[in-house]
């Protein structure tokens, strides 16, 4: 996107018989394929047949969308990736894969079946209370509270209250700036030391080669 070779484009107004006309009037001709992103049904029948795994229209009953409660007392089998965030999912797949090692080492233990099965149930009513039901929201959350879930199972999520007093610059920096993964290398389990400096020069790295406001809508 930054050097154009894709381009963002707004919502489609109609078809020609070659071509698409979007809606602020501009339009596309020759268009060879039109891909309808709407989603798709998903299940896990490589898992027992899909029995340890099963799968309702899209709902599916796994602690922090991970773990199967049937497996409560093993930690060795996590399902990673399944879940669709408002924010990047990447960053969330790798912080589920460190819950998981974390948990698979011993280092840190995922709650017994009872307290899973509660936190799943708590999980759906809150969807059900913010979202339309249908298949399409089932596995939504917001990325900065699921991160900072995960980061808690961890034992990497930082204490802003207390870096106020350490390093407030840092504090204010995490609080009010953007939530970049280094926040999450700070502390705990394979912390890194670049992390901080990561942090305080986001803002710096991202406007470095930045694009004059409107180039992406160009015809």
């Amino acid at each position: 996107m930054a050097c154009g070779t894709v381009l963002v484009r707004p919502n489609i107004l109609e078809f020609t018989e070659h071509g698409v006309i979007f809606e602020n009037g501009s339009r596309v001709e020759n268009v060879d394929t039109v891909i309808f992103a709407t989603g798709y049904q998903f299940h896990f029948p490589m898992v027992e047949c899909g029995q340890l795994i099963p799968v309702k229209e899209n709902e599916v009953d796994l602690y922090e969308y991970m773990y199967p409660t049937e497996t409560a007392d093993h930690n060795s089998l996590a399902v990673v990736g399944l879940i669709q965030p408002v924010g990047s999912i990447m960053p969330i797949s790798e912080m589920q894969a460190r819950v998981f090692y974390e948990n698979l080492f011993g280092t840190h233990k995922i709650p017994s079946a009872k307290e899973m099965r509660k936190s799943i149930k708590e999980k759906k009513e809150a969807m059900s209370a913010r979202y339309v039901k249908s298949p399409r929201h089932t596995i939504q959350v917001d990325y900065i509270n699921y991160m900072d879930e995960l980061a808690s199972l961890v034992g990497c999520k930082p204490n802003v209250l207390e870096m106020l007093k350490s390093d407030p610059t840092l504090a204010i920096k995490i609080y009010f700036g953007p939530c970049v993964p280094y926040v999450y290398r700070l502390q705990g389990p394979h912390s890194w030391t670049g992390a901080r400096q990561a942090i305080m020069s986001v803002d710096e790295r991202v406007f470095k080669n930045q694009i004059a406001c409107g180039t992406y809508f160009n015809d």
